[in-house]
């Protein structure tokens, strides 16, 4: 069997020149061969990729020659899937020479062409360099997942090697990992440096930075809403909110690939499952905190204890005033009100927040749902901008 080719050539190069003045069309061509060498199935995978090392010596450099690698190491990864370890290495090998092909390509490179098999002339382009890239992702990641070893980093970018930029082929590569892995609902260790690797070359400001952090918030995100009870889900929590209050800060209307305003509506309600699970608590006098205060997640938690409060009072033969709710809230109350007049009033709608969503059921544990609503009287003078319905004229 032999190889299809069509991968090295689906359209004339539009990217980046480099001094390839070593890498001449013969040798570019041997780089070529041992990737249709590994079609063979009669030929042993370790002799071709050994040679191809020794190529890659000559063409260092000609991101034609780098994509062809990668390509190649791709499929000596999945030829000797069954040894894990040795899977991983070439997995490695695929991933850094699409790096190393990410980087060098620019704006207008020479067009190179090698021979195919069949003896038709081809030109090495890059308009698929996103499939490339995609196909050694998720080989990386399948390769780790079965090798049961985390993806070496140091091995994907060498000393020597062009340093990561923040463009969108780094963005590509966070996107391609954090969908391999919500995908399977799983995270990998490597598969997570990764993502956080190319963030790294990053600023707080940077478009495809920004869209990197979108990615990973909504691959923390979706793992924390899948597996709330799980005992890293408020790790996954935190570190989506962390990401989602990173992107807001630079784009108050979030980003239009990977996290939006609507993506707050989901964290919002993962943020209740996975609080509500794992029993998270904060101390009352911690509530109205710099850190604390006005969060929504401070809210939920305070939710969390009237919900109990609340169950306990409904429960049969209890008292019909509500001590243990109103335990809750009046002493909060009194503790808000103490604060300076802004910080008050955020303190009082905060308060308010986590009562009326709990009255509403959004932020109630499955065994209270059925239990009724609480009385608006009991929490709706908490809010500052409430407004008493007028008395009726006796």
């Amino acid at each position: 069997m032999i190889l299809r080719c069509a991968v090295l050539a689906v359209a004339i190069v539009t990217f980046a020149p480099i001094a390839t003045a070593q890498c001449t069309d013969d040798q570019l061509q041997l780089v070529a061969n041992r990737y249709y060498a590994l079609g063979d199935k009669g030929l042993k995978s370790a002799p071709i990729a050994d040679a191809l090392k020794q190529d890659l010596i000559v063409c260092a450099g000609e991101p034609a020659a780098h994509k062809i690698a990668a390509l190649a190491f791709g499929v000596v990864a999945q030829r000797d899937a069954a040894d894990g370890p040795l899977a991983m290495s070439y997995a490695e090998l695929a991933m850094r020479e699409v790096m190393l092909m990410n980087a060098l390509m620019g704006s207008n490179p020479p067009t190179r062409y090698v021979v195919s098999n069949a003896g038709a002339r081809m030109p090495i382009a890059f308009t698929d360099s996103y499939e490339v890239s995609k196909r050694s992702v998720h080989g990386l990641l399948e390769a780790e997942r079965r090798a049961g070893r985390t993806i070496n980093m140091a091995a994907l970018v060498r000393p020597g090697d062009p340093p990561l930029k923040c463009d969108v082929h780094a963005s590509s590569i966070a996107q391609q990992a954090a969908y391999w892995m919500k995908d399977r609902k799983g995270l990998l260790p490597g598969g997570v440096a990764l993502v956080d690797g190319v963030l790294a070359a990053c600023g707080p400001a940077d478009s495809n930075g920004l869209s990197i952090r979108g990615y990973r918030a909504d691959l923390m995100l979706s793992l924390a809403t899948a597996f709330p009870a799980a005992p890293e889900a408020v790790t996954w929590l935190r570190n989506a909110m962390a990401d989602s209050d990173a992107i807001f800060a630079q784009r108050p209307d979030g980003i239009y690939s990977g996290w939006k305003k609507s993506d707050l509506q989901r964290l919002d309600l993962a943020a209740w499952k996975v609080f509500s699970a794992n029993n998270v608590t904060l101390p009352m006098d911690q509530w109205f905190s710099p850190v604390n205060l006005g969060k929504t997640t401070t809210a939920i938690i305070i939710a969390a204890q009237l919900d109990a409060a609340y169950a306990q009072d409904m429960a049969p033969g209890s008292l019909s005033t509500y001590p243990a709710y109103r335990a809750v809230l009046t002493p909060a109350f009194g503790a808000a009100k103490a604060l300076p007049a802004d910080k008050a009033r955020e303190a009082r709608k905060m308060l308010h927040l986590a009562a009326k969503r709990h009255a509403d059921g959004d932020w109630r544990r499955e065994a209270n749902k059925s239990l009724k609503k609480p009385y608006d009287f009991l929490y709706n003078w908490i809010d500052p901008d409430y407004v008493p319905p007028p008395t009726s004229p006796q």
